[in-house]
């Protein structure tokens, strides 16, 4: 399987020849009789003719959504992430290579909101195009599957420096990203029970596509069933001692991850990078920073934190980070096994 980025391969993985030889054929005995040479002649020719498997290509908007479909992809497919890593969502602009993509996918994978909301334009005149032409696209909208939780935004309180002051508020403000501007809350791959509904949703489609990869398919399928519910569990045991340690956050997109595992979220700090603040603000900041009591502020490396270890500097509070999308990371249980790591490292008490 190739993975591109705007049509740059940069990853590639192959099993074939070890899903051939585990199939069961054992060649040893060949030439042992003529029946037995027959029989294994039979028997590879009916094999061989099952193999051809047409190959097609998936376009998916952000990288959780190729860690959850890559298990699945064939030497042969290609698997296209439109969002590249480290880059944030948030005012992403379509490139040629993005619509090539989007012209070729034989299966689309958005989110279905706010955060991948870039992809509608386009994607609403593709599929108009690909019906004018009798060709056929399938798209999966996540936000839409059949009993997908899905919260309404966070009314949490947000703290941020602006240029006039330090404010508290408690649902927008000037710096907020357009998805903070909608009622629900649009991060819904943070959550381990609705990642298995969209690893369901994949299969479906994808035995469509492949239907004489069903087995294979439903087999894939009932390991990352496992696989997912093995590892919330795990998740659950590694964060159970940091539940009740006060953190805030630089951009309120954890709920689903924090209400699953019991996390305590005391708020938002909004820092501005377009300003330096002054004195009095920083001083304001900080009394907000000290009086939660938190123990960590986590960034992200979508967005900039130049301002923020100017601000925390000597209080006794830690700096982590928290990747919600993955730096490339093309397993989805590795980007919810390394945001869980990160939480416990910043929140776990130092030693006496």
């Amino acid at each position: 399987m190739s993975v591109k980025h705007h049509g740059v391969r940069f990853y590639h993985r192959r099993r074939g020849v070890s899903a051939w030889l585990l199939s069961g054929a054992d060649l040893s005995c060949w030439f042992s009789s003529e029946e037995k040479e027959l029989r294994y002649f039979s028997l590879l020719l009916g094999f061989c003719l099952s193999l051809p498997v047409a190959a097609i290509q998936v376009t998916v908007t952000i990288p959780p959504l190729a860690g959850m479909i890559q298990p699945y992809l064939t030497d042969e497919d290609e698997l296209v992430v439109l969002l590249e890593p480290g880059a944030s969502p948030h005012g992403f602009q379509f490139r040629p290579s993005h619509l090539v993509a989007l012209q070729h996918a034989d299966l689309l994978l958005t989110l279905g909101n706010s955060v991948d909301t870039w992809i509608e334009k386009p994607l609403k005149q593709r599929l108009s195009e690909a019906q004018a032409a009798g060709q056929a696209i399938r798209v999966i909208a996540m936000q839409k599957l059949p009993g997908l939780v899905v919260f309404p935004r966070s009314t949490r309180q947000q703290r941020h420096l602006s240029n006039q002051s330090v404010t508290d508020e408690q649902d927008h403000h000037e710096h907020e990203h357009e998805h903070e501007q909608e009622a629900l809350d649009p991060h819904i791959w943070l959550s381990i029970a609705n990642a298995r509904l969209m690893v369901s949703a994949i299969a479906a489609q994808l035995t469509r596509l492949q239907p004489d990869r069903a087995t294979e398919i439903a087999a894939i399928t009932q390991q990352l069933q496992a696989d997912y519910q093995r590892l919330d569990q795990q998740m659950t045991d590694w964060l159970a001692p940091v539940r009740q340690q006060p953190y805030l956050l630089l951009h309120d997109g954890y709920q689903y991850f924090e209400q699953a595992y019991g996390l305590q979220h005391l708020g938002v700090v909004q820092v501005s990078d377009e300003l330096k603040p002054s004195i009095k603000q920083v001083l304001a900041l900080r009394k907000i920073i000290q009086s939660t009591g938190a123990r960590c502020v986590f960034k992200e490396p979508q967005f900039s934190d130049r301002q923020l270890h100017y601000i925390i500097q000597g209080l006794a509070v830690e700096v982590g980070e928290l990747d919600p999308l993955g730096q490339g990371q093309l397993d989805y249980r590795q980007l919810m096994r390394q945001m869980a790591q990160a939480v416990v490292q910043c929140l776990q008490p130092s030693p006496k």
